[in-house]
């Protein structure tokens, strides 16, 4: 799986977009909404308006990065008041979205959650740690093995998760722990996108290319703009396409499209359909849904083919 914003938003944390408005109105507290919008608007990218706010924020940027990502999440900043664990876990289990992503990501064996062999690997596209928070409160032990450096262990029995843009905790038990975040290796700005596109033999790089390889990909949460997913999606698809060219299948185009990504319909046909096509030049077939409440029944649908029980991983305790 790789995972976009849109699977944390129901948890009250901000799009990329959002974000940005954020950092925006805290580098110019005195200037109007306005303002604010227009720069959004500016036609700048995202990435070099994050550029332009870590000029003006200085060296108070990655406080204020993780203070707006997570501004409106309760736990954040507080001291471990009894209860806390039960909160934090009440509100992402009102997130559907998440419940349905790490439902799909284990089984239940007797009494035991384990991993799902089926998910192979995530690709986590957000800074938060709501995921990984949420399994490990709701399915206990730990079945997620983050990997943000080179150097993290191997454990089999855990699916190995990629925080391709960094990592950053909400709670300050952790604050600076590299064991727990990686907000070092953060890419937000339009700096950290040209060094992350020089770094040909970095960890997600080399490592996104065997993925997309080796297995089918279901995008959630993404609408697939990001530059760095959809460059490393052009490669992989063309090398699919050069092989078939070789081989003398090129009449066989549907079978170059390996991956699924699920997105709900604009309610215009006309841009659903164009949309679509660009998904299809990077080799992502789209699967459509009306609106994020059919994602659970979804997941669920494509969990019981295998004969396993969604209730029992999706419904709360």
């Amino acid at each position: 799986m790789c995972l976009g914003s849109g699977v944390s938003q129901a948890s009250d944390i901000p799009d990329w977009r959002e974000l940005l408005r954020r950092l925006s109105q805290r580098a110019w507290p005195g200037r109007s909404s306005d303002f604010h919008e227009a720069f959004l608007g500016s036609g700048f990218s995202l990435p070099a308006i994050a550029s332009i706010l870590e000029g003006q924020l200085g060296d108070d940027f990655l406080g204020a990065v993780r203070a707006e990502l997570y501004r409106k999440f309760p736990a954040f900043n507080k001291e471990r008041e009894p209860g806390r664990v039960r909160r934090v876990r009440e509100l992402l289990e009102q997130n559907t979205t998440l419940r349905a992503v790490a439902a799909l990501c284990v089984r239940k064996v007797g009494k035991t959650y384990v991993r799902n062999e089926n998910v192979r690997a995530i690709v986590n596209l957000n800074f938060d740690v709501l995921l990984r928070t949420y399994m490990a409160v709701r399915y206990r032990p730990h079945l997620l093995r983050t990997v943000e450096r080179a150097d993290a262990p191997i454990a089999r029995q855990k699916i190995p998760t990629y925080h391709a843009h960094g990592l950053i905790h909400f709670d300050p038990k952790y604050f600076g722990d590299r064991e727990r975040e990686s907000p070092d290796l953060m890419v937000f700005t339009e700096r950290q996108y040209f060094d992350f596109f020089g770094r040909a033999f970095a960890v997600f790089s080399y490592t996104m290319m065997a993925l997309l390889r080796e297995h089918s990909f279901l995008f959630i949460g993404t609408a697939l703009r990001d530059d760095n997913l959809r460059r490393l999606l052009h490669y992989s698809y063309q090398e699919r396409v050069a092989a078939a060219e070789r081989r003398d299948r090129v009449q066989q185009p549907r079978r170059w499209l390996r991956h699924f990504l699920l997105t709900c319909r604009s309610g215009d046909r006309n841009l659903d359909h164009t949309t679509q096509l660009a998904h299809e030049r990077i080799g992502v077939r789209t699967i459509w849904l009306d609106t994020w409440s059919e994602l659970p029944a979804f997941l669920g649908d494509l969990y019981k083919k295998d004969r396993s029980d969604w209730s029992q991983v999706y419904d709360p305790k």
